[in-house]
């Protein structure tokens, strides 16, 4: 049984700094641009994800990295990938709202 404390120590590099995933996205395209996808036709998941890219939204690199995978995937979302994307809609309407 893992504590939280050996938890914490999992989620941190040898250097004490957070694991990539957990750092602010830094808004850099970390995964191949297909020519289809820019000339394309998006589906409203990917056309939500471009849009949540375009605006900052994303909050950490997993997020980031996420939203990126969500633009370049031509399969229709599974639904923990239906669920997160609508988390963070949600959530950026409502930092919106604030």
């Amino acid at each position: 049984m893992h504590s939280l404390r050996s938890t914490e120590a999992h989620m941190m590099a040898p250097n004490s700094q957070p694991v990539e995933g957990l750092q602010p996205w830094n808004g850099l395209w970390r995964l191949p641009c297909t020519r289809e996808l820019r000339d394309g036709f998006y589906s409203i998941d990917q056309f939500t994800a471009k849009q949540l890219l375009q605006a900052r939204a994303p909050e950490s690199q997993w997020e980031g990295d996420f939203l990126q995978t969500i633009l370049l995937q031509a399969a229709p979302l599974t639904p923990g990938q239906r669920y997160w994307l609508d988390r963070l809609a949600e959530r950026f309407g409502e930092r919106l709202a604030a």
